[in-house]
């Protein structure tokens, strides 16, 4: 479909990232990714990382353990410049205060996410298909009224969000 969204669900452990592929192999757009962005609202690299820690089954009293065992991961999503995300001494008259004010207060901003709808907070932003290695859990799909399986083969699962 052209000019779609997809939000990919990711464990760390596949060979390939979807949200990279997406754009490079179809019409879709990848609704969040940890590739460099720019002229974003300020919001929406905690807001993506939410949707992906959601989608991943990240409890809202998990999130500090996830955070701690997962930092390079956190920093990914929610850093603003270079220094942040690799924590380079270089540039040190540069600093990344965006990147410690997102870590510091994402715990609690997620326990807000939490208590919404899931799929209702998803379509702040379009949304078409979650793409997933594997099919989405129970305890995920449970969220959402109309999620339809459209394509599974291989172990790669795309739902389609109904309106």
């Amino acid at each position: 479909e052209k000019d779609c969204v997809v939000l990919a669900r990711r464990d760390g452990t596949e060979r390939y990232d979807m949200n990279i592929l997406i754009p490079a192999f179809t019409h879709c757009n990848s609704y969040a990714t940890d590739a460099t962005f720019s002229m974003m609202p300020n919001e929406r690299p905690s807001y993506n990382y939410m949707a992906v820690l959601r989608l991943k089954g990240v409890s809202s009293f998990d999130i500090e353990d996830h955070l701690l065992k997962n930092n390079g991961e956190a920093r990914s999503y929610l850093f603003s410049n270079w220094k942040g995300l690799y924590g380079l001494p270089d540039f040190p008259d540069f600093s990344d205060p965006i990147l410690g004010e997102r870590l510091k207060n994402f715990p609690d901003e997620y326990r807000r996410f939490m208590a919404q709808d899931f799929e209702s907070a998803l379509k702040k932003y379009r949304l078409d298909y979650i793409a997933s290695i594997g099919a989405l859990s129970p305890d995920v799909t449970r969220q959402f009224r109309n999620l339809k399986t459209v394509f599974a083969s291989e172990n790669v699962f795309v739902y389609q969000i109904q309106d």
